[in-house]
């Protein structure tokens, strides 16, 4: 054996690395490998392979062609803290906790997928956007090396410029440490060893793309500053139409940047002879409202622009299919540890929220909010409804405390159905039985999970308040 020396503080540069062990110097294969990308903020309806007419994903439309395509995914937040949570845990966020950036994640009621893939012999590492999947607030735990520089990030962006320029500890070359470069080293440095690979970008969610990404979809679209991002992202205003319409297409040319850092990444593992001995997850945190509702902006409600995502999935072996039945992002847990050989004792109903993928008996869907605003959505077929408690005290009052709606016939939820007790009932009772499991579950089972969340670093501050999380004084 040889004793690598892992540091168990986070670096706030360039990369964070979580808790020292003792590798093997040449380590057995203990199963197939493992790669999760995560495109911050892509809403389903806006991705090729599930139907919309330009070409913003033409890397995940080709890995959709050969691989298990959901599509009917409901994430379990509208935001990235708590959705990234539950992806990663299997557990609605009522369960796991973590809906805001000072809850401390309990290790004994939740474990996260890294942790207990690499307590069973899977090298781990993630490269990721920091914010709010920073290491500081819980998901650092089970990975060996972990990045918070923006692998899809667009170094042409003046804004991209203007934080680099405010932060001294930072260099363009620094910066590009995140992009799949560094993945490919990494790759390469883990030859014969099984991994775990989990490679996030927020590039859908800066509306901030290069030009390449526009003109690739043949978009003259103002530049960012011209538009007024910020202004319009960020302060829960209506845009006017024309700024509406820009918005828009930036948001595309986003979503072609983020398809770019997927196409990167399945080439390192094609390069590498890796694709027939590696599962390939894409799916997304939430979506994006692009006025559908109102607004451009996400994390303050529960229609389904903010909640349906999409969810692939390439295993080795199985033909290609496309799923119609429903599923959630607490259903990634359980079923990559059944498709990767993975048994872990006591890791299953109640604890776990999710279910196989694979499994098209009916369910009912459930998502919720409780930070920026407070509700809880409720589906059952095409029967949904949001209740918003009109007690709740967020930074966004609660107005209507039930919106209903048929989406067999209202797909785009422009006509309430009349209010009914009984339903709002129904999504209360769902809720409070959630956070009573939360209780029973609290401390029961052994560590693996994060340390206490709730101390941002420096560096995940000023991500969070670039991201437009934070505004000055604030955390």
């Amino acid at each position: 054996l040889h004793l690598t020396a892992r540091g168990a503080r986070p670096v706030d540069v360039v990369a964070v690395v979580a808790d020292p062990r003792v590798v093997p110097a040449h380590p057995a294969r203990v199963g197939p490998n493992l790669v999760i990308v995560s495109l911050d903020t892509l809403r389903a309806d806006r991705v090729g392979c599930y139907g919309y007419g330009r070409d913003t994903t033409p890397a995940l439309d080709a890995l959709a062609a050969r691989g298990q395509l959901f599509e009917d995914c409901w994430t379990q937040g509208p935001y990235t803290l708590s959705a990234h949570m539950s992806l990663f845990s299997g557990q609605l966020p009522s369960v796991h906790g973590i809906q805001g950036a000072a809850d401390v994640l309990d290790p004994g009621r939740t474990r996260l997928l890294a942790g207990l893939l690499r307590e069973r012999g899977w090298a781990t590492a993630a490269f990721t956007g920091g914010g709010y999947v920073s290491p500081d607030l819980g998901f650092g735990a089970g990975f060996d090396l972990y990045s918070t520089l923006d692998p899809g990030a667009n170094l042409e962006s003046p804004r991209v410029q203007r934080m680099l320029a405010g932060a001294p500890d930072l260099s363009p070359g620094q910066f590009s440490a995140g992009d799949t470069g560094a993945v490919g080293r990494w790759l390469d440095e883990r030859a014969g060893q099984s991994f775990f690979l989990f490679v996030h970008t927020y590039a859908a969610h800066e509306f901030d793309p290069p030009r390449r990404c526009l003109d690739a979809l043949g978009l003259d679209v103002p530049g960012r500053e011209q538009a007024d991002v910020e202004r319009w992202l960020h302060e829960f205003e209506t845009p006017p139409p024309d700024v509406a319409a820009r918005l828009d297409d930036l948001y595309d040319g986003g979503v072609r940047q983020a398809d770019e850092l997927l196409g990167r990444v399945l080439a390192a593992l094609a390069e590498r002879d890796l694709e027939d001995d590696t599962l390939v997850l894409v799916t997304s945190d939430h979506g994006k409202e692009l006025g559908d509702h109102g607004l451009v902006a996400h994390g303050h409600s529960l229609y389904e622009e903010m909640l349906q995502v999409p969810l692939v999935l390439v295993v080795p072996g199985r033909a290609a299919a496309r799923w119609e039945h429903p599923v959630m992002l607490v259903d990634v847990v359980p079923t990559l540890l059944a498709e990767l050989g993975v048994a872990v004792p006591g890791l299953a109903a109640p604890a776990l929220q999710g279910r196989d993928l694979f499994d098209a008996s009916p369910r009912e869907l459930f998502a919720e909010v409780d930070d920026l605003a407070v509700k809880a959505a409720r589906r059952l077929g095409d029967h949904k409804t949001i209740w918003s408690p009109p007690d709740a005290e967020a930074y966004l009052a609660n107005e209507v405390e039930e919106l209903s709606f048929d989406l067999g016939a209202d797909p785009d939820e422009q006509h309430p159905l009349p209010p009914d007790p009984s339903r709002t009932a129904a999504v209360e009772q769902r809720w409070a039985a959630w956070r009573a499991l939360s209780r029973t579950l609290s401390g029961s089972g052994a560590g693996g999970g994060p340390r206490a969340a709730g101390r941002m670093t420096r560096r995940t501050r000023e991500q969070l308040r670039e991201l437009g999380y934070l505004r000055e004084g604030d955390g």
